[in-house]
């Protein structure tokens, strides 16, 4: 040990550099030498330094986070080393850091710094603005806002976070917000808003880019510190043209021009600084783009302008350069090209080929905070029922890289499938995915294991505010948006059809023999923007965004076809072309000829922009409908959970469910009881093989799924009805230390592990973690105990949430918006439902000679109370105080 001590601090720096991070942490018990070495700053910074030589983290990384004390800088490494290694490796574990589950539909979302997550959602009665402090469970702010969030881009400026939220036609309109701390707590506050523009599709410094100006899709310039707005001149050819009457997919800011990127191509703009009027410079035919990203200014040689893009190719890297003599150079390389559909291989069970699909299979492409990855979801044989993945790869342009899969869509964490919206940190390893079931994740591929999120970068709610402007707090207020289709729900249907006669059918063009004033008899369920109805695809395939406006249709043999309006722009659909029809709505008003939809014509047809949506709807109608059906598992129908849990679905949907519309006006537990009830009776539904259907049927290559919701339990299949009853075992140490196991399929598996920990005087607490190590049930002991269920129950006093019934001689329970009650019943203890009608029994507990066995019946598990149940199992057979 003497020698040891002798050794020279930077030999001992050398040895602690070649050795894995967790090897270093462990020499601290070896010596006092190696505890202080491997505790100094200068390892750490030594450290991080190698991963950005090695190309592991951004070059600013150093600049960045150098400031951080040793902790945080030990902690950073460890981060970014276990990040190197999953970027490279066959497959990828993430943990969960964060997961909602909303009643709103998920419309946008955003993480910012590392550390700040920001969601938007909404119903037909709200508009919602969220930001999560990652590293601060009590960093939550939440706001309301005068519209949907249809469209929306972030910045750090400075020290300062800044959002530009670009709102729906119910309230059209760019507001500016940042989060600032008030009083010690996050607020989320306006900076400015531009009434008037929408459809943001940039965010520079003080200029916002929009893509549509009092409803016609013009764009145009806002500066948000002053509330000017800058016209940008039409190309040649003008905006009437049909691949440019949609709205762009991008525009940027690049040295002295302004960019904007359509379906078609490229157009440049000089731009004055000092007088900011923009000129048309050059047009630049391009590959048919779907969806288009921009390399930041600080993950790109901003010399050349780098757009990521989703094409027919594949994922393409489009280069901009400007050459000495004022002429620009444009070039195009692949990044990735979609993979054959490994389905494809084999015939299907009856020896016929395999589906090929028909849509595009890369969408949702993201670019990362550092510019160095990107991420996509693929479809590959999504149409032989093959799983939706989150597909990875770095940015570079020496040609295609490999693709890596980083997340699967198993059926449990949020669905790929429901029109997902979702953003990526690669600097610090973290991904967030919501939807419109209002489910939010956030996957950690930066940790080993579930831990503690940590703060790295800069505090980003104090920054200076720009110029003169003030800051003004949001509403903590629900705001009502009084949504056309909202009245779906509360009013009776021929008081629907009157208010919508008065919104449809009002133009007074000259629309020969189409016009119907109330559009009486016109299906509504494929015209109010819902996620992808037929507007919702005009808007997103087309590039039309706004509120369609239906002024008349043709319904006969001869002819279906229906006559909207957007904006300034007519629409017509016709059997004999897949679209729409496009015409002005200037033309038809000054015009004597019948409309283009009476003699169709191909010329008239208009070009979708973004073929990528197409693949959103199609995996949306087809995922959801086999997963409701059973025939992907695990089966569930996510919009019953929506509806569970104070939800609004859309009315199509509450009808697909055999529900009226004012469903969701009255008792949800109900109305979700009576779909559970037909939707899980392996005999009532008619896509289950029984002897008492013996016509049902189930897609060709499936095999009879469990009727068991959502990620828990099933039996074997067998030919006989599905067991009333499973079994749940509690074996170890006593109820408070053991684990918790149960079916699945044929065989066994743990589900839950239960750890009870004391500390000297401490009284303890125990923790209940599932299968992911993701922690459900926390029991603080103490004299009086205090439980918390994740998502299903609030922290509270066991006595309290377990409380004793007048008698004294059974306990009520309430979770899941249900009351229950657990009463003795000679050996056992039994879950009965309490209201109106007879008692339902649910689960039992009883004892064994070595363990404690949990009774559920199916039902419970399909309604949500496997984890209550398990917690009640816990504080009734602990032999501790629990009042």
């Amino acid at each position: 040990m003497s020698s040891m001590k002798q050794m020279n601090e930077d030999l001992l720096l050398l040895i602690c550099l070649e050795l894995p991070t967790n090897s270093i942490r462990s020499l601290r018990q070896v010596s006092r030498a190696f505890a202080g070495v491997t505790r100094s700053r200068h390892l750490w910074l030594t450290l991080l330094r190698d991963l950005q030589e090695k190309g592991v983290t951004s070059g600013r990384v150093i600049e960045q986070y150098g400031h951080l004390d040793t902790s945080l800088l030990e902690r950073l490494v460890e981060r970014l080393t276990v990040l190197a290694a999953n970027w490279t490796a066959d497959s990828v574990s993430p943990t969960v850091l964060l997961k909602l589950d909303l009643p709103l539909f998920v419309d946008w979302v955003a993480l910012v710094g590392g550390n700040w997550l920001f969601v938007a959602a909404s119903s037909d009665l709200e508009s919602k603005l969220s930001c999560y402090d990652l590293s601060d469970v009590g960093g939550t702010a939440h706001a309301y806002l005068p519209g949907r969030v249809e469209t929306a881009k972030y910045e750090v400026q400075g020290r300062r976070i800044v959002l530009a939220l670009g709102l729906a036609a119910e309230s059209p309109s760019v507001h500016i917000i940042t989060l600032q701390k008030q009083s010690g707590f996050n607020s989320l506050c306006e900076l400015s808003c531009v009434p008037g523009s929408s459809h943001v599709i940039m965010l520079l410094g003080p200029y916002v880019g929009c893509a549509v100006r009092d409803g016609v899709n013009v764009p145009h310039l806002c500066d948000w510190t002053t509330r000017r707005v800058f016209d940008i001149p039409p190309p040649p050819g003008g905006l009437q043209v049909p691949s440019r009457r949609s709205v762009p997919h991008l525009m940027t800011l690049w040295r002295d021009y302004l960019v904007v990127a359509r379906s078609c191509g490229l157009e440049i703009y000089a731009m004055d600084p000092a007088t900011r009027v923009v000129t048309c410079l050059k047009l630049f035919d391009t590959p048919l783009l779907w969806e288009v990203e921009c390399l930041s200014r600080a993950a790109s040689d901003w010399d050349t302008l780098r757009l990521v893009v989703i094409s027919p190719a594949g994922i393409e890297l489009l280069a901009l350069q400007e050459l000495k003599d004022g002429q620009f150079e444009y070039n195009h390389s692949t990044l990735a090209i979609p993979p054959p559909d490994p389905s494809l291989d084999t015939p299907d069970e009856y020896g016929d080929p395999r589906q090929v699909m028909q849509v595009p299979v890369f969408f949702r492409l993201r670019l990362g905070s550092s510019g160095q990855r990107m991420v996509w979801i693929s479809a590959i044989g999504a149409c032989n029922m093959s799983a939706l993945q989150i597909l990875e790869a770095p940015l570079n342009s020496d040609g295609p890289s490999d693709l890596q899969s980083i997340l699967v869509d198993d059926g449990v964490g949020a669905a790929l499938f429901g029109v997902p919206v979702i953003d990526f940190d690669d600097e610090l390893g973290l991904l967030v995915i919501g939807n419109q079931f209002g489910e939010v994740e956030v996957y950690d591929y930066g940790a080993r294991q579930p831990t503690a999120h940590a703060l790295f970068g800069p505090d980003l709610t104090n920054g200076a505010i720009p110029g003169k402007l003030q800051t003004s707090s949001l509403s903590e207020l629900s705001i009502p948006l009084n949504l056309l289709y909202s009245h779906q729900y509360s009013k009776p249907d021929e008081e629907f059809v009157r208010l919508r006669a008065l919104v449809w059918g009002q133009d007074q063009a000259r629309l020969c023999g189409w016009t119907i004033p109330d559009c009486v008899d016109l299906s509504t369920e494929e015209w109010f923007g819902v996620p992808c109805d037929r507007a919702w695809l005009l808007a997103n395939a087309h590039g039309f965004p706004g509120e369609v406006l239906v002024q008349g249709y043709r319904d006969d043999e001869a002819d279906d076809s229906v006559l909207l309006r957007i904006g300034e722009w007519y629409f017509g659909t016709c059997p004999q072309f897949d679209g729409f029809m496009c015409w002005s709505r200037t033309s038809q008003l000054e015009g004597d000829d019948p409309t283009p939809a009476d003699y169709p014509d191909p010329d008239t047809v208009q070009p979708r922009t973004c073929e990528t949506a197409l693949t959103v709807q199609y995996t949306y109608n087809t995922f959801y409908h086999w997963e409701r059906c059973g025939y992907v598992t695990p089966k569930r129908d996510r919009w019953v959970e929506f509806l569970a849990r104070g939800g609004r679905p859309p009315a199509a949907r509450l009808w697909q469910m055999g529900l009226p519309s004012s469903a969701v006006e009255g008792p949800r537990d109900i109305a979700v009881a009576a779909v559970w009830k037909t939707m899980f009776n392996p005999y009532a539904h008619g896509n289950w093989p029984n002897s008492n259907n013996p016509n049902a049927s189930r897609p060709s290559g499936t095999v009879p799924q469990p009727s068991i919701f959502g990620a828990l339990p099933y039996p074997t299949p067998t030919g006989s009805p599905a067991p009333s009853w499973m079994n749940f075992r509690f074996s170890g140490a006593g109820p408070l230390n053991c684990t918790v196991t149960g079916p699945h399929g044929g065989t066994t598996r743990t589900y839950f592990t239960v750890r009870t920990e004391k500390h000297g005087n401490a009284p303890g607490f125990t923790v209940v973690t599932d299968h992911t190590n993701q922690a459900v049930v926390a029991i603080e002991w103490g004299q009086h105990a205090v439980i918390e269920v994740r998502n299903i129950v609030s922290k509270r006093p066991t006595g309290q949430w377990l409380a004793l019934a007048p008698g004294q001689k059974a306990r009520q329970m309430s979770a899941r918006g249900k009351n229950f009650i657990w009463t003795p019943d000679e050996d056992d203890i039994s879950l009965y439902s309490v209201g109106l009608g007879s008692p339902q029994i649910y689960a039992r507990i009883f004892r064994s000679e070595k363990e404690i066995i949990l009774q559920m019946t199916t039902e419970a598990i399909q309604i949500g109370l496997l984890e209550v149940c398990v917690a009640s199992a816990l504080l009734l057979q602990c032999g501790r105080n629990i009042d």
